[in-house]
C-alpha cells in the first residue's frame, strides 16, 4: 500500500468514528428526551389520579362528618 492510500484511509477511519461518536451523542440526547418527556407524561397522571382519589375520599369524609354533626 502507498503512502496515499494509507492517509485516505486514515482520514476515512477518522472521519467514520467522528461520525459514530456524533451519532451516538445525538441518538443518546434523544431518548433522553423522549424518555423525559414519557416520565413527565406518566407523573402527570399518576398525579391526576392520585388527585381524584384524595378528591372522592375528602368528599366521602365530609359526607359523614356532616351526617355524625346532624
Amino acid at each position: 500500500m502507498s503512502m496515499g492510500r494509507k492517509a485516505v484511509i486514515a482520514v476515512l477511519l477518522a472521519v467514520l468514528t467522528v461520525a459514530g461518536v456524533a451519532g451516538s451523542v445525538w441518538t443518546g440526547t434523544e431518548l433522553e428526551k423522549t424518555a423525559k418527556q414519557e416520565w413527565l407524561k406518566k407523573f402527570r397522571l399518576d398525579a391526576a389520579r392520585l388527585t381524584d382519589g384524595v378528591s372522592f375520599w375528602v368528599s366521602k369524609t365530609k359526607v359523614n362528618l356532616r351526617a355524625i354533626a346532624s
